[in-house]
């Protein structure tokens, strides 16, 4: 009886009387196809660094944590996890070990595929992973590993810091059926209202966590009622000091002195103040996105809309009377916003003092419409009305009555316009990116929106058992019971002190962030296509005219994976990367060079180029040239007298080995003047030469005499011929003087220009 068996590509049948002999040859056959099967490894490289914003919080747990020191902004070492996980191995050769290559530095072997370093500076860093199976197979990837922070530095008044939105609203509860607060907002800085719900916190954060293989650090000096400038501490921001939006002694430091002493390097030693603030000793850490939002404040217009709403022109300065009053207050909006583009003039001065990439500022919101994109009139049902008889009858004994459609419709046609138009502007001026598309993104989401949509009367009612300020509603905006939920002070006694009235809500933040964010990834160049990294490695030194055998290596810059088999080229020789080229003979090549760039009689010389090659371009991959590090020897000339005159002058020329600072050995020197030879020697060489004038017409100078008077004058330059050095085995070199005469052409002429 015949059995059969059958392996991979091989089927027996074997006869009764050899089944030992045949069951001996399928075994060989089973291994040998396993064999032919079985896979080298493969090595794959990537990298990651760690979040530096968003990620760490405070004691609590539930504030981010925010920084603001010269050590956070500058850190000593920068953290990557270098991963390899991704190299393969065969089932039944899994890989042992990685070993790691920082910069041509090994790091070590690791039989984990993650390996964590800190590495002394930001950019690219060539790494090499070798990774090993278990039988001693080897496969190795290299890859440039490019370290990026974005630094990311936010200033601004209440729109950029957060104002309306605290990282943990305040804790309402009943008692005895009436609303009280139980715990007070939480701020990652209460002074100045910061928080990181703020759309500029938010860009930063979006940042952070898009991109696994970079980091973002981010600072905010943005501060709640800040101006650009103010005469004290109660109306300061940006370029002068400010108490805060709660204030305390000492006084804040002007946000633009705050960023210099955050962004000075090794501060404890670089970091000077004097009466005119900070100075760093040492450049300032380059700011990649600087976000601003001010203007408001300098010109009233957070106050002036909250005033519009409760009928309180007093709060922003707008004494007395009602908003029938149109013209007065119109005027003094007016001579405001006029002060504006001389403040913007002196913060893009202050802001030239940092090291900033790029400026982006973004408009302001328009809140004042409804739903349906109609101005707003009235009041929204659930929010403050009525009258409040309480002691002071200029702030808390009128009825708040809200403002009007024809009100709304004046501060969106007039305020809104004007002030954004002053914010392009400035932009425009000062090269500043303009973050438009705010105020059209809030129209039909003022802070009266959804009042009049039947389905949504929940989004005014506000009460402790179901108050949820970061919910989704129409509005964009906060009213004042929004504010008097979610921060306080709640007390009807201090009413008109919660800030957060008339503030973006968490959505309209969002707004800010989707807008902000659209704008600074549009200068952030996009991830590199894939291309090659051309790896020469050489068997022994490379010296030119020796034999020497040397390996193309090549690598995906995406992946880190090593490419072997690509076709390339040496000097003309054909071959595949990954395949030694045996016994290559390094030749330099020559080139011709012309003084000046365009050829002329005697201009030309001949220099030695180290031999190159390249790999053609692929459908994946464009061509990548490399060059072989073949040192080529170079002379360095020296030319005297460094004066001339007209007619015949005689120089001496001097020819040493640059490296060696010795006369060359492989042979005397040949000098050319003029393309012709002069003489030939083993060290200094003197012949003669005569120089040609140019004169230069329709110069402007001052004449001398009386009045001093601009007019045409002829200049005249002195051009000597081009004296070129040759010397076996060196690069030629070429030397030659230009003077300029004086417009006398008198016998003395002026030391070379070049």
């Amino acid at each position: 009886m015949d059995a059969s068996i059958t392996v991979p590509f091989v089927r027996f049948r074997c006869a009764s009387p050899a089944r030992t002999l045949c069951a001996l040859l399928s075994c060989w056959a089973l291994l040998a196809s396993r064999s032919a099967l079985a896979q080298p490894p493969t090595a794959a490289l990537d990298w990651s660094m760690p979040d530096r914003f968003g990620k760490e919080r405070q004691a609590d747990g539930r504030l981010v944590l925010y920084r603001y020191d010269s050590a956070y902004v500058n850190p000593p070492s920068w953290s990557v996890t270098l991963d390899g996980c991704a190299s393969k191995g065969e089932p039944a050769d899994p890989i042992a070990s990685y070993a790691w290559e920082i910069d041509g530095v090994a790091q070590g072997s690791t039989s984990q595929c993650r390996f964590g370093r800190e590495l002394k500076s930001l950019g690219t860093h060539q790494v090499k992973l070798t990774v090993r199976t278990r039988t001693g197979k080897i496969a190795s990837a290299l890859r440039n590993v490019e370290l990026k922070d974005t630094f990311i530095v936010s200033l601004g008044e209440s729109f950029a810091s957060g104002e309306g939105n605290p990282d943990v609203p305040s804790v309402m509860q009943k008692i005895l059926s009436f609303d009280a607060p139980k715990e007070g907002p939480k701020w990652v800085d209460a002074r100045c209202h910061r928080s990181a719900r703020s759309g500029h916190a938010q860009v930063a954060l979006a940042l952070e966590q898009a991109d696994p293989r970079s980091s973002v650090t981010f600072v905010s000096f943005a501060c709640s009622g800040a101006a650009i400038e103010g005469s004290d501490v109660k109306t300061g921001g940006l370029l002068t000091p400010y108490e805060g939006s709660e204030p305390a002694d000492p006084p804040l430091d002007s946000q633009i002195n705050s960023v210099i002493a955050a962004s000075c390097p090794d501060a404890s030693k670089n970091l000077k103040k004097d009466a005119t603030g900070w100075h760093c000793a040492v450049p300032l850490r380059r700011i990649d996105a600087l976000l601003l939002s001010v203007g408001g404040n300098d010109v009233g217009f957070g106050d002036l809309i909250q005033g519009l709403v409760e009928n309180e022109m007093h709060l922003v300065g707008y004494t007395g009377g009602d908003f029938a009053d149109r013209q007065r207050i119109q005027a003094t909006f007016d001579a405001r916003l006029a002060m504006l583009p001389g403040r913007y003039a002196k913060l893009a001065a202050a802001i030239r003092t940092l090291n900033v990439q790029r400026v982006f500022i973004s408009e302001y919101p328009d809140p004042t419409q409804d739903e349906q994109r109609k101005p707003c009139s009235n009041k929204p049902l659930g929010d403050l009305f009525g009258w409040y008889p309480l002691p002071d009858p200029h702030v808390y004994g009128r009825q708040v009555s809200g403002i009007d459609a024809d009100e709304a419709k004046w501060a969106s046609d007039y305020v809104v316009t004007k002030l954004n138009g002053a914010v392009k502007a400035a932009a425009d001026r000062w090269g500043w990116k303009l973050v438009g598309g705010v105020a059209e993104a809030f129209r039909g989401h003022g802070w009266c929106a959804g009042a009049a949509i039947a389905s949504a009367p929940w989004e005014f009612i506000h009460d402790a058992s179901s108050w949820d300020p970061y919910r989704p509603v129409t509005r964009f905006m906060r009213t004042y019971e929004d504010s008097r939920y979610t921060q306080g002070p709640f007390e009807i006694t201090r009413y008109g002190e919660s800030h957060g009235a008339m503030h973006p809500n968490g959505q309209g933040h969002q707004v800010y962030r989707d807008l902000i964010l659209a704008a600074v990834r549009g200068q952030i160049p996009p991830p590199p296509a894939p291309a090659l990294l051309v790896q020469v490695q050489p068997g022994g030194p490379m010296r030119a005219g020796v034999p020497v055998t040397i390996t193309i290596a090549t690598y995906d810059t995406q992946t880190g994976t090593r490419m072997d088999g690509l076709p390339l080229n040496i000097d003309g020789v054909a071959g595949r990367t990954g395949q030694p080229f045996a016994n290559y003979v390094p030749l330099p090549h020559p080139t011709p060079w012309c003084v000046g760039g365009r050829p002329s009689p005697g201009s030309c010389i001949t220099v030695l180029r180290p031999p190159s090659g390249e790999v053609p371009a692929t459908g994946r991959y464009p061509a990548a040239g490399f060059t072989l590090d073949v040192p080529i020897p170079h002379l360095v000339a020296t030319l005297t007298p460094a004066e001339i005159k007209e007619g015949t002058n005689q120089f001496t020329v001097n020819v040493l080995d640059a490296a060696t600072n010795q006369i060359p050995v492989t042979g005397p020197a040949s000098v050319f003047v003029g393309g012709k030879l002069v003489g030939t020697a083993g060290g200094p060489l003197t012949a003669d030469f005569t120089p040609t004038v140019v004169p230069r017409v329709n110069v402007r100078a001052i004449r001398a005499g009386a009045g001093g008077d601009v007019g045409d004058v002829v200049e005249h330059l002195v051009v000597a011929p081009t004296v070129s050095v040759s010397v076996p085995g060196y690069s030629d070199t070429a030397i030659r003087y230009s003077f300029r005469a004086d417009q006398t052409r008198a016998a003395a002429y002026r030391q070379p220009i070049h």
